[in-house]
């Protein structure tokens, strides 16, 4: 979840200034967070990378207003539900988490016969966002839908899902966790590694756009090519920036 701080002199500024009330300071919020959904240029001390904004005299939301010396904050209409438009591959709220008609058509349907295939297609490649119930920032889901769309465009046979990590599907060859849950992802993956299955943990300290999702775009499109498991090709760039496998945790194949 992003957190939107606002400090007690603005808030002070903007009662006696623009007459917004105290009641009103969360519609100030709301713009913080829709310029940081739009990816609006924010100051650096302003933000914390992760979950923390902060809105006060030096970088507010600004109103569209005739006074340039004297702009005013501007103030969502709705705080609490509101949608914004941008060239990103972004989801509305109701599209950030798999619906329940999604998973139930992937259910078989008893006395079906599976339909005959002609040539068998390879077995999908199994991409997780994990989280549990303590630990789900609200950016991990937009991650989620990001790499789901890259990998659809890139036309890739992979499936991208968003699960608890007390819920893995089997042979998960990738699994996305934030940093907090790195050791319980390699604990909750350590029962496929014993099978024979080796899935890699990438944990993330940011999930927008980060540059795990291309490498692990690229390797997919190599193994793809050359018929090799997932961890055949690796880009020299992003390998090297890897922290070194954690003890316990399952080498990858080279």
């Amino acid at each position: 979840f992003l957190h939107v701080h606002i400090f007690e002199a603005f808030a002070r500024e903007v009662d006696t200034r623009w007459d917004i009330s105290e009641a009103d300071l969360i519609r100030i919020a709301a713009k913080g967070f829709e310029a940081w959904l739009m990816g609006e240029p924010i100051p650096d001390d302003h933000f914390n990378d992760r979950d923390m904004l902060f809105i006060d005299a030096a970088w507010y939301p600004r109103a569209a207003s005739l006074s340039a010396t004297n702009p005013s904050p501007a103030l969502a209409a709705n705080p609490y539900r509101f949608s914004v438009v941008t060239d990103e591959p972004y989801p509305t709220l109701d599209e950030m988490l798999p619906s329940p008609a999604d998973s139930a058509s992937l259910e078989p349907v008893e006395g079906r016969a599976p339909e005959p295939t002609a040539v068998e297609a390879p077995p999908l490649k199994q991409i997780v966002f994990g989280f549990t119930r303590d630990v789900f920032p609200g950016p991990l889901a937009i991650g989620y839908n990001q790499f789901k769309h890259k990998a659809a465009d890139a036309g890739l046979a992979a499936t991208v899902s968003l699960r608890a990590l007390d819920d893995l599907p089997p042979c998960v060859d990738v699994l996305f966790v934030p940093q907090a849950l790195a050791e319980a992802a390699r604990g909750a993956v350590l029962q496929q590694a014993e099978g024979g299955h080796s899935c890699r943990v990438e944990p993330l300290d940011t999930f927008l756009n980060h540059p795990y999702y291309n490498a692990v775009l690229e390797e997919l499109g190599s193994s793809a090519g050359s018929g090799s498991g997932l961890h055949a090709a690796k880009a020299p760039d992003i390998e090297a920036k890897r922290p070194a496998p954690a003890e316990g945790r399952a080498p990858e194949a080279k």
